[in-house]
This record gives C-alpha cells, sequence and structure tokens, in this order.
C-alpha cells in the first residue's frame, strides 16, 4: 500500500512540475521590473514556474494574457488570448482546410521578441483534441494531439 501511494504523490508531483504556482515575493526583482514595464495596467497577475523560467499569468483591459521571461528578467514571448474572429484570413483558411470538422477551442496570439507572431489553438476533431500552432501566413507549424484530462466521477 505504501509503494501504491508513493507511486501515486509522484505521479502528482511529476504532472504538476511543468508549471508550479509561487507567490510574487518569489520572483525575481528583474523580472518583476521587466513585467511592469511591459504590463503596467496588468491586472489579477498570478505567477508561475515554468521549468527554468516564469511565467506571469494576467489580465490586460479585459483580455487574459500569459507572459514569460527568464530568472534575468528577458522577455521571451507573450500569448494573448483572441476571437476566432480575430484570426488572420491566412490562417482560418489553413484551419477550414487541415482540419475541417475541427470545432476551434482556445485561440491565442503569440509575439516574440524579434516581433515574429504565430498563432496557437486547441482544437477538437471527432475523438480527437489537437495542439496547433499557424504562422501568420497560414502555414502549419506544430500539430500534437493533446492528452485528454478526462475527469471520471
Amino acid at each position: 500500500k505504501v509503494i501504491i501511494f508513493a507511486s501515486a504523490l509522484l505521479c502528482i508531483g511529476v504532472s504538476t512540475a511543468h508549471a508550479q504556482k509561487i507567490t510574487a515575493d518569489k520572483v525575481p526583482a528583474s523580472v518583476q521590473a521587466s513585467f511592469k514595464k511591459q504590463f503596467a495596467q496588468a491586472t489579477k497577475i498570478e505567477w508561475e514556474m515554468e521549468e527554468a523560467n516564469y511565467e506571469v499569468n494576467f489580465k490586460n483591459n479585459g483580455t487574459e494574457f500569459s507572459a514569460k521571461y527568464t530568472k534575468d528578467g528577458n522577455w521571451l514571448e507573450t500569448e494573448q488570448e483572441i476571437k476566432k474572429t480575430d484570426l488572420p484570413a491566412a490562417v482560418m483558411q489553413a484551419v477550414n482546410k487541415e482540419f475541417p470538422k475541427a470545432e476551434l477551442e482556445e485561440t491565442e496570439k503569440v509575439t516574440y521578441p524579434d516581433n515574429k507572431t504565430i498563432y496557437e489553438m486547441e482544437m477538437e476533431q471527432g475523438k480527437q483534441k489537437f495542439e496547433v500552432q499557424f504562422s501568420t501566413d497560414g502555414k502549419l507549424l506544430k500539430k500534437e494531439e493533446a492528452k485528454k484530462t478526462e475527469s471520471k466521477g
């Protein structure tokens, strides 16, 4: 019984290890300064550790965002939740061609320091869930099957 319990704890630990909530006082001053400079109007701020980087989830003018920084405060990326209708036409056409029967569930615009922008979305097609990324001109950059998180109850 002890082994099973320990294994279960280990599994829980591993599954939560990739993003761990932390309090603002655990975030280096350099990271906080970069974030405040970039998003002075941010509200509902929540910090997480994602591997060696700091991720902050927040709202800005009612829109949900997340941004990632290195421990030195270097900005890595920002994800902004957008409506499906805000996707560029080329991306929407590519989605419809690549996944004709898919239902978009989450749509985000991801911006990087080099001004590169991609569009990331979660979609369901039949019984399959995918996480996909498209370039602004509609090129499929990444497609991976998302792990289903079904709750049994």
